[in-house]
């Protein structure tokens, strides 16, 4: 998202003419060669001009709509680049502070994708253990990597794993291998892979449910119990997940279910 933000601002397709141009005055930067986390987003002069700055598709459709309008002024439409500007600059500043983009977490993560995991780049896990400390009474270092490099090792074709597949399948089957003693053999791998897995990089969603909360558990309604309020809380959510109140249609054990 954050790179995807700072592109927005000062990225665009250039013929070779203007490449060379901006190589001699070195009046705009270009995203991809310069540290993203570094750079001085703010600063106008490394900006694209307004009617470059891309908006997305459907947006963009609108502009060449606008543009044919003759009633419609042209400093109109430079106010609704300007905003979109703001916009952007905004974005990318509210999101660097709401993320320490120098935490090694961001490269740890990393081994959560099949790939990165097989090609075997992350020679030890402890790292993971001291940047969360609880993980510690339930991991021994030594097993944990040990477990790593036994996964490396790992015969795909035998176990019929894909690498292709999505995190969570590759990762499933991989827990599910067990030795002749059927005795899973990735126990500790297990525990520290599921944490990084779930691990969540925003508060979006817990704050989706306060809000829920706080609608469900008003002042005319505050002597709710706990597991009364947990039901109504997954009822929500299953009913929203099933496409809404008016397509959820319930399912005949829903009925004959005694409450």
């Amino acid at each position: 998202m954050f790179g995807t933000a700072v592109w927005m601002l000062v990225y665009r397709r250039r013929t070779e003419k203007e490449e060379k141009e901006l190589f001699l005055q070195h009046n705009c930067l270009d995203v991809r060669g310069a540290d993203i986390l570094t750079f001085d987003y703010t600063n106008p002069s490394k900006h694209v001009k307004l009617s470059d700055l891309y908006l997305g598709v459907l947006a963009q459709q609108s502009v060449l709509a606008l543009k044919s309008d003759k009633n419609l002024q042209e400093n109109e439409l430079d106010h609704l680049f300007i905003s979109c500007k703001k916009f952007y600059v905004q974005l990318v500043t509210e999101i660097k502070k709401r993320f320490i983009f120098s935490d090694p977490i961001f490269d740890i993560v990393s081994i959560v994708d099949p790939k990165v995991a097989q090609e075997y780049r992350v020679k030890s896990l402890t790292p993971i253990l001291s940047r969360f400390p609880f993980l510690k009474t339930h991991v021994y270092s030594q097993e944990l990597d040990n477990e790593w490099r036994q996964h490396a090792l790992l015969d795909y074709t035998t176990h019929n794993i894909d690498v292709n597949s999505p995190a969570d399948v590759y990762w499933g089957k991989v827990f599910s291998l067990k030795n002749n003693m059927n005795i899973q053999i990735f126990s500790y791998l297990k525990i520290v892979i599921g944490i990084l897995i779930v691990l969540p990089f925003a508060n979006a969603s817990v704050e989706r449910v306060f809000s829920s909360l706080n609608l469900i558990k008003s002042d005319q309604r505050n002597k709710l119990e706990t597991g009364t309020l947990r039901s109504i809380l997954h009822t929500k959510d299953g009913v929203l997940s099933n496409g809404g109140i008016l397509k959820f249609e319930p399912t005949k054990e829903m009925y004959s279910n005694s409450i």
